[in-house]
């Protein structure tokens, strides 16, 4: 998964505002969020080597990534814009769906 696809990644930061972090529940939300979304999506803790799958629930939960941590995110494809959209909104939004208390 660290050989980049043909086309050119789009690339932000996130940062984990859950206190608790991305622990199973909100892994489980990213990935299903990302799933969505037909572009390859990976993420990683800044500074980390090894990039992710975000569509992969247990290698989300195997990143470790605690309240404050900031996450990069790169995207390739079609609808990469959209998915580091909807992504970048459901960080800042604590991992909740508009109208859900905080995690």
């Amino acid at each position: 998964m660290n050989g980049a696809p043909s086309e050119n990644w789009l690339h932000t930061e996130l940062t984990v505002r859950s206190a608790d972090g991305l622990h199973a529940r909100p892994a489980i939300k990213v990935a299903r969020l990302a799933r969505k979304y037909t572009s390859t999506m990976q993420m990683r803790v800044a500074g980390d080597a090894a990039w992710i799958d975000a569509k992969s629930v247990p290698k989300l939960m195997a990143m470790r990534a605690e309240g404050g941590k900031v996450i990069e995110l790169r995207a390739a494809g079609a609808d990469a814009d959209a998915a580091i959209a909807a992504l970048g909104g459901f960080f800042e939004r604590a991992f909740t769906e508009p109208g859900e208390g905080a995690e």
